[in-house]
């Protein structure tokens, strides 16, 4: 069964680089660095770890029906959509991915990656301990991604970007986490 869901995992985020090329590494190194970080959580179990990683796998579902100009687009820049079709890349995620129902847990986390920590993000206007740990990781390692893929940002000015938004957009403590993630890699 776990073999079966890497795989549907594997042809999915083959999909997703098919659409969007060059995602498939930026998703892989999201992956790597959001489980490190869940894994230093005492209260996320083995079975939310295997969530988190799959939802950050599957994170940039979404953004499939974008139209070509808007792919290499971050989704939200400074807590805000980029254009107004951003607005449904998570509520697009959701329906996707919960479609099958052992993904349901990664669904809702992926759901939620752009709420921002002060609850002025996007759909639900979550905030800080209301949106789902996993959301809150993956949405520090995937915002540090696409802005070192989509703007070629280097690594230290990505990651004073985070520092610079921490309580607003972020959890300090992923933040911090994710730094610590970044000197180690």
């Amino acid at each position: 069964l776990e073999r079966d869901i890497q795989d549907m995992t594997k042809l999915a985020v083959k999909f997703i680089q098919a659409r969007i090329p060059a995602s498939y590494e930026m998703l892989r190194l999201t992956s790597q660095a959001a489980v490190w970080i869940a894994k230093i959580f005492d209260e996320l179990e083995e079975e939310d770890i295997r969530d988190i990683e799959l939802a950050s796998y599957l994170s940039q579902v979404g953004r499939i029906f974008l139209p070509d100009e808007l792919l290499k687009k971050a989704v939200m820049i400074d807590g805000t959509p980029t254009d107004n079709l951003m607005y449904q890349v998570p509520v697009s995620a959701k329906e996707i991915v919960s479609s099958v129902r052992r993904f349901s847990d990664a669904a809702d986390i992926i759901h939620h990656i752009y709420e921002n920590f002060d609850g002025s993000g996007i759909p639900d206007r979550k905030q800080s301990w209301q949106i789902p740990m996993g959301s809150r990781i993956i949405r520090v390692a995937l915002d540090y991604f696409e802005s070192r893929y989509f703007s070629n940002t280097p690594p230290l000015e990505a990651m004073q970007n985070l520092h610079r938004e921490e309580s607003r957009l972020y959890d300090p403590r992923i933040v911090t986490l994710m730094d610590q993630w970044v000197r180690s890699n």
